[in-house]
């Protein structure tokens, strides 16, 4: 149990959320819409994966896994962990990120770690 939740592991882990918000972040900030004018900018406001609404979500995501991480909750942790690790896939595909999907995957290990630790309990 300590090797997945010892101090070192935890902060291996939130500097990986950590390093996956910041990228998102930067990728979001990097959109720029593809028309002129007024109209385009508008239509990049209202069109999804323009806004920052996920960015919250990340937030969110960041929270579930601390409060996995302090209740010692491994089967918890690494459904959670196996989730974010496919999103940041996902969200690495369609932005087309060679670094974000380095970081999924870093991620999806952690995750295969939680999940063996999951089974030997």
């Amino acid at each position: 149990m300590n090797e997945l939740f010892g101090h070192e592991k935890t902060v291996e882990l939130l500097e990986l959320y950590a390093a996956i918000e910041k990228r998102f972040a930067d990728l979001l900030l990097e959109i720029k819409p593809q028309k002129p004018g007024l109209l385009a900018f508008l239509e990049g406001l209202l069109r999804s994966e323009r806004t920052s609404s996920n960015q919250p979500l990340w937030r969110q995501e960041t929270e579930e896994i601390v409060r996995a991480l302090a209740a010692r909750n491994t089967q918890q942790l690494a459904s959670l962990l196996n989730l974010h690790a496919l999103n940041s896939a996902i969200e690495a595909a369609r932005y087309e990120d060679v670094i974000l999907a380095q970081r999924a995957e870093e991620l999806r290990r952690f995750s295969g770690k939680a999940k063996s630790f999951a089974a030997e309990e």
